[in-house]
């Protein structure tokens, strides 16, 4: 029997990291297939790909041509360039390249046209073999649903730009912060820092769901401890300076800084901005905490960050930089406890700082920006202003209600909980009218829809509009994302 399901990526897709579902799948009856080959182009370095023999076949497509062609080139209706600036800027900044700002795609391009031309045309050549990979495995197999791992690799990218010309539907994968709880979102965006959770508004001015509230609390409470990747150390360490923000830094090719709606500008760079502004213009105390997964996700294994604000630091005045303390290792927990509140540029360290009661400073967006619980800039320029007018580091009870509300709404209806008996928010995942056929649990119905036969444009959005407006509200959603898109590459 075929599967209607199909796992794109088995080696972050499994069922340690996302048991609830793999036990739904098997409790709903939906057959699916994991698809394990290749893995030694998925995910891997750029030295991997300019050793492939696989992909050296793809690289006379592109070379020797000129830059404007390579940079709209399309394979099987892809943009390439669309599908690998994600990865191929990861690789260069693991590679070394730490310091950079474009204003635009196309300057991006044109920087590694120039400086880094193999890496650029290999990328080219990584792209093309999965589109051709993807499209041969989606043409063999009527799949309902594609589930991808978080949509900015190489692999990954490839399959969802192919979603958008067949009738499988992606359905994208990724772990939440509480480490009890993952993404499974219906789009055709990588979803680093771009979960749906930006358009979604709760009715704030509601009773607030006790109950909800003490189940959310348990899973924020239990957020050091269970963070798959870092650990956090029980002890509380001493800190020596008191009045201080708490800057948290991401890992510096984090696809939430590189891949998302976010400027194309080091995240180093913003950091050296911050802390100039912060100790220059204001009388706040700074404690930087740097993020000690970057150790594994830079060729150098070295804590880039750390060292890059460390030499920094150096050109201060001497009283200037006792005021900053670097520190990799230290509880988070504990710093955001005793800190004036909490600066980031979009980790979800500022939700643990809204939990504890801060109102985190968020500059430049995130997902949860904009909901009432933090304060929101542009750009690092503006701190001061912020910080020196009438600042207000503690929520509001209004404030926090709007936080409580916003939590319980991801906790309780928008993510999907870990546990093996949680099943909640998978049925309405796969069903919506678009279930599994396969399914004889009474999970879905297997329903179809007029409109999914109808070719003409008008005909199918007005059947569409009438026997699925849920999925219109999609289209829309999808069809806004990429004209807000082109706007801004225009401006």
């Amino acid at each position: 029997m075929s599967s209607e399901i199909l796992i794109a990526d088995g080696l972050h897709i499994h069922k340690k990291n996302f048991s609830s579902l793999f036990e739904f799948l098997a409790s709903a009856n939906i057959t699916y297939h994991v698809f394990c080959d290749h893995d030694e182009l998925r995910n891997c370095t750029l030295i991997s790909y300019l050793s492939s023999e696989k992909l050296k076949r793809y690289a006379s497509i592109v070379e020797g041509e000129k830059k404007e062609v390579i940079f709209g080139y399309k394979y099987r209706g892809v943009s390439v360039f669309d599908v690998i600036r994600a990865e191929l800027l990861s690789g260069l900044i693991s590679d070394g390249m730490y310091t950079f700002s474009f204003d635009r795609e196309i300057d991006f391009f044109e920087y590694c046209f120039e400086n880094a031309r193999k890496e650029l045309v290999v990328c080219y050549c990584a792209a093309m073999y999965w589109l051709d990979v993807w499209h041969n495995e989606l043409t063999k197999n009527n799949y309902k649903y594609v589930i991808i791992f978080s949509g900015s690799s190489i692999s990954a990218k490839s399959m969802l730009r192919l979603c958008r010309y067949n009738s499988t539907e992606p359905l994208l994968v990724e772990s939440f912060f509480t480490g009890k709880h993952f993404y499974l979102e219906n789009k055709y965006d990588p979803i680093a820092n771009n979960s749906d959770l930006r358009f979604c508004f709760p009715s704030f001015n509601s009773e607030i769901d006790l109950a909800r509230w003490s189940n959310s609390c348990e899973y924020l409470n239990g957020v050091g401890s269970n963070n798959k990747n870092v650990k956090q150390p029980t002890k509380k360490q001493d800190i020596p300076i008191k009045n201080y923000l708490l800057l948290t830094c991401q890992v510096i090719n984090d696809y939430s800084l590189i891949d998302s709606f976010r400027d194309l500008t080091s995240s180093i760079e913003l950091y050296k901005e911050i802390i100039g502004l912060v100790i220059g213009h204001t009388d706040y105390n700074l404690v930087v905490k740097v993020h000690p997964w970057e150790r594994k996700k830079v060729k150098s294994a070295e804590p880039v960050t750390y060292l890059a604000l460390a030499e920094y630091l150096n050109s201060f005045q001497a009283h200037e930089a006792s005021r900053v303390l670097l520190t990799e290792e230290s509880n988070l927990h504990h710093l955001i406890s005793d800190s004036v509140t909490t600066i980031t540029l979009c980790s979800q360290s500022g939700l643990e700082a809204s939990f504890l009661g801060k109102k985190p400073i968020i500059i430049g967006g995130s997902f949860y920006s904009g909901k009432g619980f933090s304060h929101d800039i542009e750009s690092p320029k503006l701190l001061p202003a912020l910080l020196n007018s009438d600042f207000r580091s503690f929520l509001s009870l209004s404030e926090f209600n709007q936080f409580m509300a916003f939590m319980n709404y991801c906790l309780c209806e928008h993510l999907v909980c870990s546990e093996l008996d949680s099943f909640d928010r998978l049925p309405q995942i796969f069903n919506d009218g678009r279930g599994c056929v396969s399914n004889s649990a009474g999970f879905s119905t297997g329903k179809r829809f007029w409109y999914e036969a109808e070719s003409g444009f008008l005909k199918r959005n007005l059947f569409k509009l009438v026997e699925n407006p849920s999925q219109v509200f999609r289209d829309l959603q999808v069809i806004y994302r990429r004209l807000a898109k082109k706007v801004a590459y225009i401006r």
